[in-house]
């Protein structure tokens, strides 16, 4: 019945995380109902056995040049309020990616 389970999530089309995060999450309850008595420890241990999904292939993407993300970043249009709001948000991100990286002096 458990295998049966992850391959119905699998089957779905969910992304190995999403798999992964609902069977963490039926082992927990498993391991929970056997410390409490309400299921036999022998079943919440083959379910516990359960493997997660596997990721397959490797991650990719385009990602952007300096020059690039500097442009990015020029794009809103500071003359209307969505743009004056993007620009805002643009910035406060940029300051919280500095801090956290450290290259703010914090006085």
């Amino acid at each position: 019945m458990n295998w049966k389970f992850r391959t119905e999530l699998e089957q779905r089309g969910l992304a190995p995380p999403s798999v992964n995060i609902r069977l963490s999450a039926i082992r927990r309850l498993a391991a929970e109902a056997a410390d409490n008595g309400l299921m036999p420890p022998e079943l919440a241990a083959g379910i516990l056995r359960i493997k997660g999904a596997r990721y397959r292939g490797a991650k990719i993407g385009t990602w952007l040049s300096p020059e690039q993300a500097v442009k990015l970043l020029s794009l809103p249009d500071r003359s209307s309020t969505k743009g004056r709001r993007d620009c805002a948000f643009t910035i406060r991100s940029q300051t919280i990616d500095d801090i956290k990286r450290g290259d703010r002096n914090l006085k």
